[in-house]
């Protein structure tokens, strides 16, 4: 009878603890999870404090070698963090989180859930509190900021002009492309800005956005601050000055000789339509366009004659546009594309505002590229070639011009100086210098009222940067609206505005 039971299999579904005698599914090593936890520590040579270093200035963590932003509490921080502990390796982690602590005691705590295969087809889980002392260093970057070299590489953005248009749109391309982002400081110049990097490669990538944006002229420098004999170190400040283009939208400009031969013979006096990556010019006579790329204005180089502030008003008496003739044949397919162009040549008979119905300054007839935004009635500026005087051999070009007066742009009757808009710029944090205090607020004002008419003037521009809703915009009351104003006054659609974000 005894042999039939040993031949048998009994299949044992419980078994007794050999130490505390407890029911359990057996295991290699016959004891319950119980008494297996008090024999053998699952977090044995995983460290229960570690040290973070942090800097209260920047409130930035130390990561390896690098400073990093961290809020408390965040999935950055606790990498930070397990990567102190020591002794992880050699088990399992399971799970991580931080435990509340008060935010001044300077100490963090950690919940880690560990397992660790004590024996063949046996592992055990615990929870461990891992408490992190935070350490208080000053950082690198911090330090230098309390002595005269507070940057490592320095980029001068300088345009030899009197306004600040085009620095005002070099900062919205710098705001939506987000160039700025290894910025520093800023720092206002009377005749430009100084953007302050701290290493010479994130100078030299601000370098070549701006000139991806404007004919730039560049020069590069370094200065020794400071070398280490023993250890054959240097270290140098570096320098990148950028010259902008002088030349500006509305400008008129006199091409040299030999630029106008290898473009083909066009007229000397050109008036500049868009500067970008190139200088785009119009003759408003034939309507004949030429681009002239960054590297090409500064081997060769042309300068503005005059400039906005030489513009004077005019009012169109009359207009009729100029049809070529060995173009009136027009393809079915070309035709959709006629009326999508920008500039049509007529013929305008134009007087001064002032000197309507006075008979010793009569009218004047001249061709222009504004055919398709004038109309009889319209305001328009332009140049007065009478009053031009180039000095030099080049002064002689100005007698093959056969217009007299050379149109610029179409213009509006404004009530307000500075108008009230539903929509603004955003701009960068400078710091004005103390050379900077004096300089006319008034100007600078009129400059960037001048910018945002051109934005809302020309469609292609207003793609190029950002426009957000003004909160504070209030619409002008019905009174304000009867006064004498053009209708057709130019303004941006409220579908282009983009809303900033608020948190009440």
């Amino acid at each position: 009878m005894a042999s039939s039971l040993l031949g048998q299999e009994c299949p044992l579904a419980h078994v007794l603890c050999v130490q505390c005698a407890a029911p359990m599914e057996p295991n290699s090593s016959m004891m319950c999870t119980r008494c297996l936890q008090s024999e053998v520590d699952v977090a044995e040579g995983v460290s229960r404090q570690i040290t973070v270093t942090w800097c209260a200035q920047c409130d930035r963590y130390l990561r390896m070698t690098q400073w990093v932003k961290c809020d408390l509490e965040s999935r950055e921080l606790l990498a930070i963090c397990l990567k102190k502990v020591k002794g992880l390796t050699s088990v399992k982690l399971v799970d991580a989180s931080f435990l509340y602590t008060e935010p001044h005691s300077r100490r963090l705590k950690l919940k880690l859930t560990v397992q660790r295969e004590v024996t063949i087809g046996t592992v055990l889980q615990q929870s461990i509190v891992v408490e992190a002392v935070v350490q208080t260093i000053q950082c690198a970057d911090c330090k230098k900021t309390f002595t005269p070299h507070t940057w490592g590489s320095l980029v001068q953005l300088r345009q030899k002009v009197d306004h600040k248009r085009t620095m005002f749109h070099l900062e919205q391309l710098i705001l939506k492309y987000g160039a700025h982002e290894k910025v520093t400081g800023v720092k206002t110049r009377p005749d430009g800005l100084d953007f302050m990097f701290e290493s010479n490669s994130h100078s030299k990538s601000f370098s070549d956005f701006v000139k991806s944006s404007f004919p730039t002229q560049s020069k590069e420098s370094k200065q020794l601050v400071s070398h280490d004999g023993k250890s054959n170190t240097y270290n140098y400040k570096y320098t990148i000055m950028a010259e902008l283009c002088p030349v500006c939208k509305d400008d008129l400009v006199l091409l040299e000789p030999k630029l106008r031969k290898q473009h083909g013979g066009v007229s000397p006096l050109l008036i500049c339509t868009s500067v970008g990556a190139s200088v785009h010019l119009i003759d408003p006579r034939t309507c004949r366009t030429v681009h002239v790329d960054g590297d090409e204005y500064w081997k060769q180089g042309f300068k503005a004659v005059c400039a906005r502030k030489h513009l004077q008003q005019y009012v169109v008496l009359d207009i009729e546009p100029v049809v070529d003739a060995a173009r009136r044949k027009v393809k079915p397919i070309a035709s959709k594309r006629s009326e999508k162009k920008k500039w049509q040549l007529c013929e305008v008979e134009i007087a001064r505002e002032e000197d309507l119905g006075k008979e010793e300054n009569p009218s004047v007839k001249v061709y222009c590229h504004l055919g398709n935004v004038l109309k009889a009635g319209d305001l328009c500026l332009g140049y007065d070639l009478r009053q031009v005087v180039v000095n030099g051999e080049s002064s002689e070009a100005l007698d093959t011009v056969q217009n007299d007066i050379m149109l610029v742009k179409k213009t509006w009757r404004r009530k307000e100086e500075f108008r009230n808009r539903a929509w603004k710029l955003k701009h960068l944090a400078k710091e004005v210098e103390e050379e900077e205090q004096g300089l006319d607020e008034e100007k600078m004002a009129r400059d960037e009222e001048e910018y945002k008419r051109d934005i809302e003037e020309d469609e292609d521009l207003q793609k190029e940067v950002q426009l957000w809703k003004d909160p504070e915009y209030k619409p002008r009351t019905a009174a304000a609206e009867e006064e004498e104003e053009d209708e057709d006054l130019p303004e941006v659609a409220l579908a282009q505005l983009l809303e900033d974000l608020t948190i009440d």
